[in-house]
């Protein structure tokens, strides 16, 4: 290891510069048993450069960390540390030039049994031939990958897989003609974990290689795929099938892609079928006719699939499928069988994956399919025994009113809602209130005061908290979409009845959250004439929760209404609640009155 010397005529370590110190300190550390100590050193790495300079570095430091690396036994957090920080020390070494220097480290780290410590190097080892100039990477990076594919034990080969994409580039023409060989070598390889990992490099590969080298990458893939019954293999066929198919003309994607997709989704395993059924809109997408047709017969399959998390993964992708499609009549005649066979899937969670998606047909297909093939699927969705379906539908319906007209929406859509709205799952109820803004928008004022707008003020006395809260909000979005005479027409008198409950104190604060949300987004006139009433008598209410409701709600008032509107108005509601028996109460609306010089202290609830 490098020794650091003070200067001539310095004695002891106080002597030392503070860079040199510390470099000192960390090479005693590397030298010593002490797992964590040796880590601490490597993660300081740069210090120790710093202290000892480039040249030093690369002669010194870098040799003894290969030793270092060939000695280490239990120590992969140590060496996973160093493979990090590796691939910052360019600057270490002396800069791009001197490189190289770092590479014999970085290649015994890659063969290293401990799967994470490979990993960190491979990734140390890619940064670096991205800053190497052309020459070094040929006269350096290029004999570490022959050496790595060379050798006998397999995780060395599965470096060399994880590398070849990122030196292609950097090679000139005839050693990228060697490194194609040598990647058809590894393909071939007698080790399945050494084929998987080629067959994982090949996606980075094919965006990098010259164009005549495709056909002879559709080739390895189709053989490698034909010729293996292993799963970790053929899980990658999709991704690659994908990579090849941006690259390859019509005619080879028949011919090479085309046998792999149809054997894939006939595979036994359904983690194959899954990753398939995930893609096929991609695939689809990138075909011509014929295969686009067989494609999307494969795809109908895969919504029929005996495996649920198939039909899920296939369900989950319609939008995107019809949206690749250019026929798009054609494609709802050629599935429509097999949509209402999904309504009644036995799997619940296919069933929610088809209703979460399922309106995001209508933008796609226009009014008139949306009507004959869509909407009546919806309506079985809404009247299906599982919340969690109809939940996911009603999240949904903003996409049913971008395309239907007022009246249909008002004969097809308004009774569901009214279902829904009595729905006993509470979160049906609070998502249906989601959705209310949007019906305002696209039915009118006038349409949906008449018909929806009744339905949702029936949700502010809920009993349940969150959807009274999620009804409140409404109303505050409502009044701005619709305008503050709207408000005062349709939902003041809702508010003062609230008020006035008498049959539970829970509406009586719920009509306070009402006038919290909306007083932001109406005038204080309006304020003054239909809610400060309304708080002056809550703040007399016989129940402590509504009075201390009834004073933060004022509280909050007072920060966005006039001086003089305050005066008048609120603050003597802060006083009479300082008078109030219950301390809470009292103590905030001291508060109130005086921040920061209340002298009581509210009780713990």
């Amino acid at each position: 290891v490098p020794a650091v010397c003070p200067a001539a005529g310095s004695t002891g370590p106080a002597a030392m510069p503070v860079s040199l110190h510390s470099a000192a300190v960390l090479i005693d550390a590397l030298r010593g048993d002490d797992l964590m100590l040796r880590k601490n050193a490597i993660v300081q790495m740069s210090t120790i450069c710093e202290g000892i300079g480039p040249d030093r570095t690369r002669e010194e430091l870098m040799p003894f960390l290969e030793e270092m690396v060939e000695d280490e036994v239990d120590g992969s957090e140590v060496l996973e540390a160093l493979a990090e920080e590796l691939g910052r020390a360019i600057p270490y070494v002396g800069g791009v030039k001197f490189a190289h220097h770092l590479l014999p480290c970085l290649e015994l780290l890659s063969i290293t049994d401990e799967a994470a410590v490979r990993d960190k190097a491979v990734e140390s080892l890619k940064k670096v031939v991205n800053e190497m100039s052309y020459e070094d990477a040929t006269a350096h990076f290029w004999a570490l990958i022959q050496r790595l594919a060379g050798r006998e034990w397999f995780t060395s080969r599965i470096a060399a897989c994880d590398l070849l994409p990122h030196c292609v580039e950097k090679l000139p023409i005839d050693r990228q003609a060697e490194l194609m060989s040598r990647y058809v070598e590894l393909c071939e390889d007698s080790v399945a974990m050494v084929r998987r990992s080629a067959l994982r490099a090949l996606k980075d590969l094919i965006a990098v290689v010259q164009p005549n080298n495709i056909e002879l990458l559709l080739s390895l893939f189709k053989s490698c795929m034909e010729g293996t019954d292993l799963i970790s293999l053929r899980t990658l066929a999709v991704e690659n099938s994908i990579a090849l198919g941006e690259k390859c003309t019509s005619q080879q994607f028949h011919e090479s892609v085309m046998p792999v997709v149809r054997s894939c989704q006939q595979d036994f395993s359904w983690r194959v079928r899954f990753t398939f059924a995930d893609n096929m809109h991609t695939l689809i997408g990138m075909a011509q006719d014929p295969d686009r047709g067989e494609l999307v017969r494969m795809y109908q399959e895969f919504l029929g699939d005996a495996e649920a998390d198939v039909r899920s993964a296939a369900a989950r992708r319609l939008p995107a499928v019809a949206k690749a499609i250019p026929d798009k009549e054609w494609f709802m005649s050629t599935i429509k069988e097999t949509l209402d066979t999904l309504v009644q899937d036995s799997a619940e969670h296919v069933r929610v994956s088809f209703a979460a998606v399922l309106l995001s047909l209508a933008p796609l297909m226009g009014q008139q399919t949306t009507v004959n093939e869509v909407l009546p699927v919806v309506l079985q969705l809404m009247r299906d025994e599982k919340a969690e379906v109809k939940l996911a539908l009603v999240g949904t319906l903003s996409e049913l009113s971008t395309v239907m007209g007022i009246e249909m929406l008002k004969q097809s859509l308004i009774p569901q809602i009214g279902e829904l709205i009595e729905d006993k799952q509470w979160r049906i109820r609070e998502a249906v209130l989601q959705n209310g803004p949007v019906l305002a928008r696209h039915l009118g004022e006038a349409s949906f005061t008449d018909d929806v707008c009744p339905l949702m003020l029936k949700l502010c006395m809920d009993t349940v908290s969150d959807v009274r809260l999620a009804a409140a909000q409404c109303l505050r979005q409502l009044t701005t979409i619709l305008g503050e005479p709207w408000m005062e027409v349709n939902v003041v008198n809702h508010v003062q009845e609230m008020a006035t409950n008498e049959s539970s104190y829970l509406i009586r604060i719920a009509a306070l959250n009402c006038i919290l949300e909306l007083h932001d987004v109406i005038s204080e006139n309006t304020v003054v004439k239909c809610f400060i009433p309304l708080i002056v008598n809550l703040a007399k209410d016989p129940v402590p929760n509504v009075r201390f409701n009834a004073n933060s709600v004022a509280l909050t008032l007072s920060k966005k209404l006039t001086e003089s509107c305050v005066q008048q108005h609120l603050r003597p509601i802060f006083v009479e609640l300082t008078q109030d028996p219950d301390v809470d109460v009292k103590y905030y609306a001291v508060e109130a009155l005086h921040p920061g010089t209340g002298v009581l202290t509210p009780a713990v609830v």
